[in-house]
């Protein structure tokens, strides 16, 4: 089976194409992954796959082909250029050849702490008689790609995605709830032992614990202080999507850019050179080098994410933002690390400010619409604030709002941006990301 792609190889293969841009992209993974629930083990999945895939692109005309083996490159590229009509062109390939290793390397080997963890947490969620149900979820990825273009891009790199997740349901009194803790990142092995994997059992215990003793949701629109623990799920969603530039047709920040969107508190940014979170690459799905990308700079927008493809509609370069779930994918707009950078306020001045309102500790599921902006999040886990300070938890809360509307009423943002979130983002495709956002006050719709 072929494991290496010379330069030689992929230029000799992108010479046969026609068009105005031209790609090809390798591409070797594997996978393995442990799902207990309530006490039981469910046999372990492993997955590997490959393949190549090729596309030739002129104006608006595409020709996209994926094929599941790397030791038939030369036959499938002839059969692609067959099957479009495409004439065989004889530019010769590179004089020199570098060596792309597509070596993902053995999960199963990764995922060995998980076993003996494994078996610890019935005894552990027994000591919890309000947990109704567990599940608990280990899955470690590894991703090895090379990619040409004719924009003279070659490069290699290799992604290594772990995570683990932790979910309880419970029941009191007539309260359901359901809580959900993680660890995410690339490469973080050394984040998965004993210790920090059934501590983040017990931590999502007591967040489930006192969600149930919670207090109902307040409703209205109220002061809402978004604390620097829950992530920057609502940054990502409500502000992030609407700055990809394969969305500018419908998104809400058409043709704004040099404009004000947001206070001068806010500054946006998406990072994918930070190490070890889950958003984290060095190079995109088309070889272009990941990097930082300022999106709205106090309060005013000043780029849009974008591939090689939108940077040519808007006349200016590729951020570094195109990825594709696999070789079998065309490439789309994605985010990485996404944040809002941090500001002048401490949390206890942020918190002491507000004299009725609601403080967000972690962040649930919801949706947005790109359109228009508006929002809705589940809070998992929140409390109210009285005369400035946090008081009793509550529980069943969403907030709503409107992503511009919300950047230009943010009025005091934090000086703690320390914990970013990982997950998976669904557009379209499912793609490992990462967001953040420091303690932020700003002015929103509860619901209860």
């Amino acid at each position: 089976m072929a494991r290496t792609v010379t330069e030689i190889q992929a230029r000799k293969a992108l010479s046969k194409l026609p068009g105005n841009y031209r790609e090809i992209f390798f591409e070797r993974s594997s996978g393995f992954s442990l799902r207990m629930l309530n006490g039981r083990v469910e046999a372990p999945n492993s997955r590997s796959h490959e393949g190549f895939s090729l596309l030739s692109r002129s104006g608006k005309d595409v020709r996209f082909g994926a094929f599941p083996r790397l030791d038939r490159i030369e036959e499938d590229v002839a059969e692609f250029c067959r099957s479009n009509g495409f004439a065989e062109e004889s530019e010769p390939a590179a004089a020199s050849a570098k060596i792309a290793v597509l070596e993902p390397g053995d999960p199963l080997s990764d995922a060995e702490p998980i076993f003996s963890v494994l078996s610890r947490v019935p005894e552990i969620a027994g000591k919890h008689p309000f947990v109704t149900s567990y599940e608990v979820v280990a899955n470690f990825s590894y991703r090895a790609y090379a990619v040409a273009t004719s924009k003279g891009a070659f490069g290699k790199d290799l992604q290594k995605y772990h995570s683990f997740y932790v979910i309880l349901s419970g029941k009191r009194d007539g309260a359901h709830e359901e809580v959900m803790g993680k660890i995410t990142g690339t490469d973080i092995l050394h984040r998965f032992d004993a210790e920090s994997l059934l501590g983040l059992f017990e931590q999502t215990a007591r967040d489930l614990d006192r969600a149930l003793s919670g207090e109902s949701a307040p409703s209205g629109e109220m002061d809402v202080v978004i604390g620097n623990e829950s992530g920057g799920t609502i940054i990502h969603e409500a502000v992030g999507h609407g700055l990809e530039a394969d969305l500018q047709s419908s998104s809400v920040y058409r043709g704004k850019l040099g404009q004000k969107v947001a206070s001068d508190e806010v500054t946006v940014v998406d990072d994918p050179t930070i190490p070890g979170l889950r958003g984290f690459y060095a190079l995109d799905h088309e070889g272009n080098p990941a990097k930082k990308t300022v999106l709205i700079e106090k309060g005013v927008l000043v780029s849009y994410m974008h591939q090689n493809r939108t940077a040519e509609l808007f006349g200016t370069e590729s951020t570094g933002h195109a990825r594709r779930e696999s070789y079998a994918c065309e490439t789309l707009v994605r985010m990485g690390s996404t944040y809002l950078a941090p500001g002048k306020h401490s949390k206890e001045e942020i918190v002491a400010s507000v004299k009725d309102g609601l403080y967000v500790s972690k962040m649930g599921g919801g949706q947005v619409n790109t359109v228009t902006g508006d929002f809705v999040f589940k809070v998992a886990s929140g409390f109210r604030i009285r005369n400035g300070k946090k008081a009793e938890s509550v529980r069943g809360a969403n907030i709503s709002g409107n992503g511009p509307r919300m950047l230009s009423e943010i009025r005091m943002v934090g000086n703690d941006l320390e914990h970013f979130d990982g997950g998976t983002c669904g557009k379209g495709q499912q793609m490992p990301v990462s967001d953040a956002t420091p303690t932020v006050l700003v002015r929103l719709k509860v619901t209860g």
